[in-house]
């Protein structure tokens, strides 16, 4: 059999678009019938029909529409690699062609580029995102020259680095019931979770099914998908929680808190891996970079938090006095005039009285019982009465007597 040449695999992605042979010669500047011979020299080569050709046109068969995905990525490789050779050979830009996972692409890379662009300007570099198993089939094909992916990488001729031990943190909605910065995952199996998609196989999701089982527990998976926005917009939501790369803990998505998990049950290598004909002290320097790019973005030690236990005899972290609510004016006031309203109860309504922070106390008394004095019922708030008019209503002079009426 023959091999296709590429003027074959040219002249089939021009019918695979127009889907006319009369057009397809246009574009070609060529006459049909050496169109129509060059469709018949591929077909015979590949042993199968791509095109059907009827009364009603012309339309690809199952094999056209493969073989059209892979000719249009064959012919991409070929005119970049024939680029790459020319500007090697004559002294011009060398050209780096990276793929790197997403929890790289969208931190600390960019920046990192930038900064070897203005080291060395004469490498051009192009970038990819994707997952690991797709970056590492390109990368066995030397689709991509170099490649950040999450675990070993088994081609061989090629230098791999560890650039960092990426640890996997929960993403909770604001309004869960775990409150601490560090959390036992064993603590979390009758959470619902949101995955990344099976399809292509996720590096991350294994981790994460691992790490589950290790804590005891299969976890209840509500939905899947393809990506980590995606997934934060449905932990938002409250429709889940998700562990992902602690690279994204400092995204500030509304709806979204992060958390340590106790133990650091869920941890992949990031490798940085490149072949022999890409310069060696380039991507040394390279890797460098990036490891002190992930070394900046590194999550505050999981050992400041204690472990206390749950109800249900697992391990449950709290929060240490360093990681506790934020005191604010409103609430440093209430715990002001709930002391006061221990030994001296008037004192406590004056000071209530005419407070700039009355308004938010008021929000913060069905939280404060102990503000009301022993014996008496909580005063229930009413509109309050006209100040003039017929209808104008007097309250007794000791209507608080020392208490604060409830909301």
């Amino acid at each position: 059999m023959s091999d296709p040449t590429f003027q074959q695999l040219r002249v089939f992605l021009v019918v695979a678009e127009e889907l006319h042979f009369g057009r397809a010669a246009d574009r070609l500047r060529m006459a049909q019938p050496p169109v129509s011979r060059h469709i018949k020299a591929l077909e015979k080569t590949l042993g199968t029909r791509l095109l059907e050709r009827g009364n009603r046109g012309v339309s690809l068969t199952p094999a056209g529409v493969l073989m059209r995905r892979e000719a249009q990525n064959l012919l991409r490789r070929w005119e970049s690699a024939a680029t790459m050779v020319a500007d090697l050979s004559g002294g011009r830009h060398q050209r780096i062609v990276l793929g790197a996972i997403e929890s790289m692409a969208v931190s600390s890379l960019p920046a990192v580029v930038r900064t070897m662009r203005a080291r060395h300007p004469e490498i051009v570099w192009e970038l990819s995102e994707g997952h690991t198993e797709g970056l590492v089939e390109g990368f066995s094909t030397v689709r991509f020259d170099a490649v950040i992916v999450r675990g070993a990488i088994t081609a061989e001729r090629h230098c791999a680095v560890l650039i960092h031990e990426d640890e996997l943190v929960v993403a909770l909605p604001t309004g869960h019931r775990l409150t601490g910065d560090v959390i036992d995952l064993a603590d979390l199996a009758n959470d619902d979770f949101i995955v990344y998609s099976r399809q292509p196989t996720s590096t991350l999701l294994n981790i994460m099914l691992s790490a589950c089982q290790s804590a005891g527990f299969v976890p209840k998976i509500r939905h899947e998908a393809l990506g980590t926005e995606l997934i934060l917009g449905l932990v938002a939501a409250g429709d889940g929680l998700a562990l992902v790369s602690k690279v994204v803990a400092g995204s500030g998505l509304p709806g979204v808190r992060f958390a340590r998990l106790s133990g650091r049950p869920a941890v992949s290598k990031v490798m940085l891996a490149w072949h022999a004909h890409v310069p060696a002290p380039v991507m040394n320097e390279f890797a460098d970079l990036l490891r002190q790019a992930a070394a900046a973005t590194s999550l505050p030690p999981a050992a400041s938090a204690t472990i206390r236990r749950s109800t249900e005899g697992r391990a449950r972290p709290t929060e240490p006095a360093t990681l506790r609510r934020r005191q604010t004016p409103a609430r440093r006031a209430a715990a002001q005039v709930a002391a006061a309203s221990l030994s001296r109860p008037s004192v406590a309504a004056a000071a209530l009285t005419g407070s700039p922070f009355q308004a938010g106390l008021v929000g913060f008394a069905p939280t404060l019982p102990f503000l009301v004095p022993a014996g008496r019922r909580p005063v229930r708030r009413r509109p309050h009465p006209p100040s003039s008019g017929p209808h104008r209503q007097r309250r007794p002079a000791d209507h608080l007597g020392g208490a604060v009426p409830l909301a």
